[in-house]
């Protein structure tokens, strides 16, 4: 399962270090949990080892990845795109998609109501991070529209009866424009969040 924890072979001699020793050796998802911390400490209160006195803090340790990376610009900028477009394009592309008659059910616009709460997100995110998407540029929902446009081009495809080559084949040019979309999307020249300071509430 996704919560297990990976066994160590003690007994291997060609191990040279067990676990991480530098923050560059963290995998891509535990970097990312140093900015989805909320500081509430409730990893820390339910430590064992914390618990019984040891000198491990699991908040600490959150809090400080994100103070290492924030004093590596470059890096933090970057980090703090890719994890607000993870976030912002799974949401728009679920809701406008397999989603959309659940809220319509509720009486909502899903297009109007993600991107109501895209906008506010990302205001509320210059708080955190160093910097946040330009959700205002008008390309930005635009090239998130393809993408569900193109998500429907690929039900399509699936409902047709042709051998799996011709699907693949024709699946192809479609995750190719979401690829260019996305990386378009994370392109856009990014907002610095001390722009935001004086408007969040």
């Amino acid at each position: 399962s996704m919560a297990a924890i990976e066994t160590i072979n003690f007994e291997d001699d060609s191990i040279d270090q067990y676990g991480a020793s530098q923050i560059n050796h963290l995998p891509q998802s535990q970097l990312l949990d140093a900015y989805a911390c909320i500081q509430c400490s409730r990893c820390q209160d339910a430590c064992p080892a914390y618990e019984t006195g040891k000198e491990l803090s699991p908040s600490a340790l959150e809090i400080n990845k994100r103070y290492f990376l924030n004093n590596h610009p470059i890096v933090s900028k970057l980090w703090s795109r890719f994890f607000l477009l993870a976030v912002f394009a799974t949401m728009y592309i679920r809701d406008l998609g397999t989603k959309r008659d659940f809220y319509g059910a509720l009486g909502l616009n899903a297009k109007e109501y993600d991107q109501f709460v895209i906008n506010k997100t990302n205001e509320t995110s210059a708080k955190v991070f160093p910097v946040v998407l330009n959700v205002y540029d008008k390309s930005f929902y635009k090239r998130l529209d393809r993408i569900v446009e193109n998500g429907t081009r690929l039900s399509e495809i699936d409902k047709k009866e042709n051998p799996n080559v011709i699907k693949v084949l024709s699946k192809l040019p479609i995750f190719i424009s979401n690829g260019y979309q996305l990386i378009r999307l994370y392109l856009l020249k990014p907002l610095e969040s001390d722009d935001f300071q004086p408007s969040i509430r």
